[in-house]
């Protein structure tokens, strides 16, 4: 499943259900690899020349005028995993899955047709008695 998150800036997500459980267990964080890039960099391919500007020991004017507005502090390589982990117990706590729903025998409009059926055959062998 695609998932578009930014369409100004482009970015695709491609999303895997890989089985679903009949019983809801803990969300849980399987592996976690880089920062998220920082909003509104130009989408992939901004946030690819932001990596390669970070990458390099001597930046020019260019370079720092792209750079201008982030954070300081910002590293690709690093991740905050408590954070993230925080992040996902309180989704977690807020979304529940749906419980399956029962299997019905007849809908209410199948019971009522059923029984007007029957009605409508006592009544029709009332009016064919004999007299």
């Amino acid at each position: 499943m695609g998932y578009h998150y930014d369409f100004g800036d482009d970015w695709m997500h491609q999303l895997k259900l890989e089985k679903i459980q009949a019983e809801a267990q803990p969300l849980q964080i399987l592996k976690a690899v880089n920062a998220c890039s920082p909003e509104d960099c130009g989408g992939p391919w901004g946030y690819a020349e932001i990596l390669e500007i970070l990458a390099k020991k001597r930046k020019t004017k260019a370079d720092r005028e792209r750079l201008e507005g982030m954070d300081p502090d910002f590293h690709p390589e690093s991740i905050d995993l408590a954070e993230l982990k925080e992040a996902l117990q309180d989704l977690s706590n807020t979304w529940q899955p749906k419980k399956p729903r029962a299997a019905k025998s007849k809908t209410s409009a199948q019971a009522k047709t059923t029984g007007q059926k029957k009605i409508l055959s006592i009544a029709q062998s009332e009016t064919n008695k004999p007299k």
